[in-house]
């Protein structure tokens, strides 16, 4: 049989996916606890062999991985303004699949120095200046990198006038330098892509090693990308399909996970009226965004905090617009201590709406840092509005992936907790979209078989990923 098998080493679980390619289906999907503390073969194996009972395959003609596991591709960034050159930086860093750490803006001082030794990141992108710009600020760090003790590679993607003094610089310190052109070379334009490319080599190169994925070198071809590009990369093609086959359009896909919220949304978001205003920096069509403190088993006592204290009630959330409403403050602390002391467990049903309740916390609070925001003003001409980031209210189609949303028995009402809500009009969620589940978790998977057969990737997930709601009125989403 022409099949693949498609592997993602995850932060909390290892999943397989197995395809044919002749008949395009899914054959079956697995999962195992990631074991990448010890051996990441071994919950490969599991998860393997898991697959093997169900679909009877042993030999595939094509094995491709992703991987976030061991906290995934770490960058911290530095930029000259926090909402510019170092906002560009972290759109930058993760396009490309990586989790940013930290973020510096301005001149590097010494305490900066010592978060970056005590933390360091397995790839730092040095940027600021646009061109012909700044060029002070960025030769000053670089300056204060090349002192450091902890070596880590450096993508220098700042003003072009500065950028061979810099790579000069940090390679006579013995550095390793990739330069990329300027992320931000004018004040409203981004060149994001050229980064993106650079940090998935250095990952491919690199990365993979230091967390271990080789030792699972014999039961696969090579880890292909990080596992949020593979999502990523599954999302553009279902937006906009190939030369061959017609896209779904303008989608957002949720990602809710052991360790981190992403969101990622094909979408450009800036067709605005005569009374709005744009302001700050205009963000790429394709975006991603990560929330660390989201994540449903490793975040889950901050979730239950952040929002008791967005709805005024408290570390229960039990005020008014609160998603623990109801719930015993001191039954949420006996479950939180469950999950703390054990983040890969599965509650029963007894204890699954809690679960429910954190997925559509992370849910809502992970969407809405997404979305761009208007502001009202008033001006002698009547009232204008200045919108930051994108308006996704027109957005056609979200799509829930992620074992919280996976293995949710109502998918669409967690959802539900991203859409626009009355309550909070400035936050440009999305008001009316087709809401879909991708059932299988397959969207990893198909972002690594595009890499081989987009036209299979596309009309495969046109197959399995399921509507579930066809529209959800405006108003209380809680």
């Amino acid at each position: 049989m022409n099949a693949a098998l498609l592997i993602d080493f995850g932060s909390t679980f290892t999943k397989v996916c197995s395809v044919d390619l002749d008949s395009e289906m899914i054959l079956g999907t697995a999962q195992a606890p990631t074991t990448v503390r010890t051996d990441i073969s071994i919950g490969l194996k599991e998860a393997f062999s898991i697959l093997k009972e169900t679909t009877g395959i042993e030999t595939y003609t094509a094995r491709l991985a992703c991987s976030s596991a061991a906290g995934g591709l770490s960058v911290m960034a530095s930029g000259v303004v926090e909402s510019l050159t170092l906002k560009a930086a972290r759109m930058a860093a993760l396009g490309a699949g990586a989790k940013v750490t930290r973020g510096f803006h301005h001149y590097l001082t010494n305490s900066d120095l010592k978060i970056i030794e005590a933390e360091p990141p397995d790839i730092f992108l040095l940027a600021g200046g646009t061109d012909g710009g700044n060029s002070e600020i960025i030769i000053h760090n670089a300056g204060k990198l090349a002192g450091l003790k902890r070596a880590f590679p450096i993508v220098v993607a700042g003003n072009r006038a500065a950028a061979d003094e810099v790579q000069t610089l940090l390679e006579s310190a013995g550095w390793e330098v990739h330069v990329c052109p300027n992320i931000m070379p004018e004040l409203d334009r981004l060149d994001i892509d050229p980064v993106n490319e650079i940090i998935r080599s250095i990952f491919l190169s690199r990365i993979t090693h230091a967390k271990g994925i080789d030792k699972a070198g014999e039961f696969i071809d090579g880890v292909l990308m990080p596992t949020p590009y593979a999502v990523l990369s599954a999302a553009v093609l279902l937006a906009d399909g190939t030369e061959e086959e017609s896209g779904a359009g303008g989608l957002m896909v949720i990602d809710a996970g052991g360790a981190t919220t992403d969101v990622h949304s094909v979408y450009d978001g800036y067709e605005v009226s005569d009374d709005v205003i744009l302001h700050g920096i205009r963000e790429p069509r394709i975006k991603r965004t990560v929330e660390g403190d989201m994540g449903v088993r490793y975040n889950a006592s901050t979730i239950v905090e952040t929002t008791g204290k967005e709805s005024g009630g408290g570390l229960s959330g039990s005020g008014k617009n609160g998603f623990f409403q109801g719930m015993d403050a001191r039954e949420i602390g006996e479950l939180l201590l469950e999950i703390g002391g054990h983040p890969e467990i599965l509650f029963g049903d007894s204890k699954k709406e809690f679960d429910r309740a954190l997925c559509k916390a992370a849910v809502h609070t992970a969407v809405k840092r997404h979305c761009g925001t208007y502001e009202k003003h008033y001006t002698p001409h009547g009232a204008r509005y200045l919108q930051q980031g994108k308006d996704f209210t027109g957005l056609g189609t979200i799509i829930g992936t992620g074992g919280p949303l996976v293995n949710d028995s109502n998918p669409a009402e967690t959802l539900s907790a991203c859409l626009f809500d009355g309550r909070e009009p400035d936050s440009l969620r999305p008001r009316k979209p087709e809401i879909m589940i991708d059932k299988k978790y397959i969207l990893y998977a198909m972002g690594l078989l595009a890499s081989i057969d987009a036209g299979k990737a596309l009309r495969i997930m046109k197959k399995e990923i399921i509507k579930i709601s066809q529209e959800q009125p405006d108003g209380n989403n809680r």
